[in-house]
């Protein structure tokens, strides 16, 4: 029984966090067009920062309550390369099925910063 309420707990929270990402990006559209900013700007800077948010208190949670930066290294590098990974498979999948779209004169922008902040990271270890 514990088991079952485990999972609905967890189900309850999974779907909590896809209606606060579908609103992060929604609210993120809105503000780049009332701000008159680029939308990859907007997602760059205001929905990349509140993605890795949970990264850097569970990072910031490892340095101080059990003292291992090492773990908080491998957690901020691991959980980057996770995002770039998925965020290249998505890019690949939607660019495919998408082909007119404006997505693809951001996307060198968007990988050369996010090329830049991998070496920051490296140089910085």
């Amino acid at each position: 029984m514990d088991h079952v309420w485990l999972w609905a707990r967890f189900l309850a929270c999974a779907a909590l966090v896809v209606i606060a990402g579908v609103r992060l990006v929604r609210y993120g559209d809105i503000l780049a067009e009332k701000l008159n900013l680029g939308k990859a700007l907007v997602g760059m800077l205001l929905i990349g920062w509140a993605t890795s948010l949970p990264e850097m208190v569970l990072s910031a949670g490892a340095i101080l309550s059990v003292g291992s930066p090492d773990m908080a290294i491998g957690n901020i590098c691991g959980s980057l390369a996770f995002n770039l990974g998925i965020l290249s498979i998505c890019g690949v999948v939607l660019y495919k099925n998408f082909p007119g779209g404006r997505s693809h004169r951001t996307l060198p922008l968007s990988a050369m910063y996010s090329l830049v902040l991998i070496l920051v990271a490296l140089a910085a270890l």
